[in-house]
């Protein structure tokens, strides 16, 4: 069964600024996955090998895609999921994030989509709270 999920929230951000906001991101994970407990949603853990982060000419002129793999954990621990994580973007703003879950489903979450697409949502909204601080950081430096 395969489940998609998009955030409904844009981030400002040109290709340029996303990655290296994920850049940011990436430096400050010190191990193979970061992972945020949502509160009664559930646990999100991001994997910290991202593909498709180029900063190069290329970036410059076109469209972006930086990708990684993670799991959703049911709120009591005993259902995981893995997902795929992409971040696009173009030149100009916005950009956009998306979790994608395309392995099946156990029980907890295919009897669930309801609270599986809430714990999506809630994985998406702290990923984009983290790109949107590792980008004022970048800002921030480039001021000074």
């Amino acid at each position: 069964m395969e489940v998609e999920i998009r955030s409904g929230r844009t981030v400002h951000l040109n290709a340029i600024e996303t990655a290296a906001a994920v850049l940011g991101l990436r430096r400050e994970m010190d191990a193979a996955q970061q992972r945020w407990t949502l509160g009664p949603y559930g646990t999100f853990e991001l994997d910290s090998q991202f593909v498709g982060l180029t900063l190069n000419s290329q970036t410059r002129r076109g469209d972006q895609r930086i990708e990684t793999s993670g799991r959703l954990w049911s709120p009591d621990g005993m259902a995981v999921v893995s997902v795929s994580v992409a971040i696009e973007s173009a030149l100009a703003p916005p950009t956009q994030l998306s979790i994608t879950v395309s392995s099946h489903l156990p029980p907890t979450f295919a009897h669930n989509l309801v609270g599986l697409r809430a714990l999506a949502h809630a994985a998406l909204e702290e990923l984009t709270e983290e790109i949107l601080f590792h980008a004022a950081n970048v800002r921030a430096h480039a001021r000074s």
